[in-house]
């Protein structure tokens, strides 16, 4: 429901912010409280004026509470092929703590798009904390039934992004199929491992 709230809260704020963005025949992407904005081929000092403007639209007194706050908001320059936090240059209370762009579990490092490490491994930490149960309880519940496995399946196997409902790796397969960000080793390394995993982790005792 929270979700829902956001992005009916944020309608005039996304339609002013995208229109200042279009005009610089920039990008802006948001989903939920995760958004990007890409300025291209103009001087940093003009690209500094701009960023600080659009700031100020996220805090304007007409959208009370939406607020943008400098120490989760981080800055990059993008050249040749390199990616550089330049947070400093444009608020001294920006993030400068990461060198790669991370959007929607997906990091850029000037040249290849990856799933990020942190995305990946929630993923597993859930499919690891439910096959345990599983596995604790030898597959059957208190009244003795069987336990079982498909809806572990279904919600983090290969065979369940193939599902009506579709899981995280139905995501992760669209990224491949559509070639968005071209060949990517460690994203089909995601996919090529994971029932492995599930099964390892359900003959662990």
């Amino acid at each position: 429901m929270s979700d829902v709230l956001a992005n009916t809260y944020m309608l005039e704020a996304d339609k002013e912010i995208y229109e200042c963005v279009s005009t610089l025949n920039g990008l802006y992407m948001r989903y939920s409280d995760d958004f990007v904005i890409v300025l291209p081929n103009m001087k940093e000092q003009d690209a500094i004026a701009e960023l600080q403007k659009i700031s100020n639209l996220f805090n304007h007194s007409k959208y009370s509470g939406l607020e943008l706050q400098p120490s989760k908001t981080q800055y990059y320059r993008f050249s040749d092929k390199r990616i550089k936090n330049c947070g400093m240059i444009v608020n001294s209370e920006a993030d400068c703590s990461n060198q790669h762009l991370n959007f929607l579990g997906f990091t850029f490092d000037g040249e290849k798009v990856s799933i990020r490490d942190k995305t990946v491994s929630k993923f597993y930490q859930r499919l690891r904390r439910k096959a345990k149960t599983i596995v604790k309880s030898n597959g059957r519940t208190r009244k003795g039934n069987q336990i079982s496995t498909d809806n572990l399946y279904i919600k983090y196997s290969t065979r369940g992004a193939t599902s009506k409902k579709g899981n995280f790796l139905t995501y992760v397969n669209r990224t491949l199929g559509e070639e968005l960000f071209g060949a990517s080793e460690q994203i089909q390394l995601v996919l090529d491992r994971n029932m492995y995993k599930i099964r390892s982790f359900l003959k662990k005792k």
